[in-house]
């Protein structure tokens, strides 16, 4: 990236004005603040100029949630839930043009309840998901490759494997807002706990995913995903979630969370939906 034409120094502000020294001890200089779009600390815009980080475990950014409950009683029940969430945007400033993203995504929420003379009832559910974006240069337009991996024990579902790639587009690429929309085309194979059930099929995904900064620290995420399958059209499937961040101490904060996953052709004896709703304490990496 061409740095030269870029003023670099010491800033002093003004209601009006702008006013910095160069490095080099040149005369100092003055912008009207009216024709000053960006202001940017200067490790963060050499880190965004450079090469970025060779190591692949750098620059990374994202969240670590946990939670659950115990209840001991004439009824004894267990829940737990946990999610990671990680992102590498190169750049990492939200004011440069794209390069590539990686984006890593885990949860998974297990609990049971029992009672004296009734069998014990179980929920296991676990979602896995990669996805690697290559912006096409001084666009907001990428190429990207994913693999998502499902298991579902309340639809029936021991396994759901999904590969695919497809053409996405950064509609909104703001400090304080996000919204990605792609298409792609995929396999998906599914294996349920009866094996008659099994499918392997060919869709099509069609996405956005949403992500909201606001000016007290919480964020709100939104992602759904509609995918119908062309070799047989009564198994299409949908998947939906949202989340909300909300600022407790420091990193940490308190987040409510649902996730809805749909299969429009489970296996006998199941719901084609599967809803849930979850409370966490979230950790949050930088």
């Amino acid at each position: 990236m061409e740095t030269a034409s870029v003023p670099q120094g010491t800033l002093q502000a003004t209601a009006q004005t702008i006013n910095f020294t160069p490095p080099a001890g040149g005369p100092p200089r003055a912008v009207p603040l009216a024709e000053a779009t960006q202001v940017i600390e200067e490790g963060a815009f050499q880190k965004q100029v450079q090469p970025p980080s060779i190591s692949f475990f750098k620059d990374w950014t994202g969240a670590i949630a946990a939670g659950g409950s115990l209840v001991v009683a004439t009824q004894q029940s267990r829940t737990f839930t946990g999610a990671v969430s990680l992102v590498r945007a190169i750049p990492i400033e939200a004011n440069f043009p794209p390069r590539d993203r990686t984006i890593f995504d885990f949860s998974g929420s297990e609990g049971y309840m029992q009672q004296p003379g009734a069998p014990k009832l179980k929920t296991e559910i676990v979602h896995a998901d990669a996805e690697r974006d290559e912006y096409f240069t001084g666009s907001r337009v990428y190429a990207f490759g994913q693999a998502a991996f499902d298991y579902n024990y309340s639809q029936g579902l021991t396994l759901q494997q999904i590969y695919g790639g497809g053409i996405g587009w950064t509609m909104i690429n703001r400090p304080n807002e996000t919204l990605d929309l792609k298409g792609n085309v995929e396999y998906i194979h599914q294996q349920f706990t009866e094996s008659a059930a099994d499918k392997s099929l060919i869709g099509s995904a069609f996405s956005e995913s949403l992500l909201r900064k606001f000016a007290r620290g919480e964020t709100f995420t939104e992602q759904l995903t509609v995918t119908p399958t062309w070799n047989n059209l009564n198994s299409w499937l949908a998947l939906a979630s949202a989340g909300l961040n909300i600022p407790v101490y420091k990193r940490f904060t308190f987040t409510l969370g649902v996730l809805d996953s749909y299969l429009h052709n489970p296996a006998p004896g199941f719901h084609k939906n599967s809803f849930e709703a979850t409370t966490a304490l979230t950790y949050t990496l930088r």
